[in-house]
């Protein structure tokens, strides 16, 4: 479930939030009052390659709406929050981003994140 994160220690949460929810989007205030969440795939954490295709239909589709909050003077940062399952049998795990997310990410302003998360005998923590 790759999520976009915007933040801002001076953040309007509500406008944002009003902003992308006028564009048709979902969208909510994280607890801390300084991050709005947007969630933008609902990929399979063990199969990060499609999360990777759904931000980069969303960067290529929202592209104006993205570059229009990244723009606002409260918001200090955009980030593509992708969620993985930690895999406790393998000692090391790779994962690659297409160079066509980096980049499509990149000329936005918004910075690419993979979190990996120990899910075993866990439920997965709310993104």
């Amino acid at each position: 479930m790759c999520v976009l994160r915007i933040v801002g220690e001076m953040l309007d949460a509500a406008s944002v939030v009003a902003s992308i929810e006028g564009a048709g989007l979902k969208a909510h205030v994280h607890r801390s009052q300084h991050q709005v969440i947007v969630p933008i795939s609902e990929g399979s954490w063990s199969e990060p390659m499609g999360q990777f295709s759904d931000a980069e239909a969303f960067l290529v589709d929202r592209g104006a709406l993205v570059r229009e909050i990244a723009g606002r003077p409260d918001v200090e940062g955009l980030t593509l929050d992708f969620p993985t399952e930690r895999r406790p049998e393998v000692a090391a795990q790779f994962v690659r981003f297409p160079v066509s997310l980096v980049s499509k990410a990149g000329a936005l302003g918004v910075g690419l994140e993979l979190s990996s998360y120990d899910v075993t005998g866990h439920e997965r923590p709310a993104v």
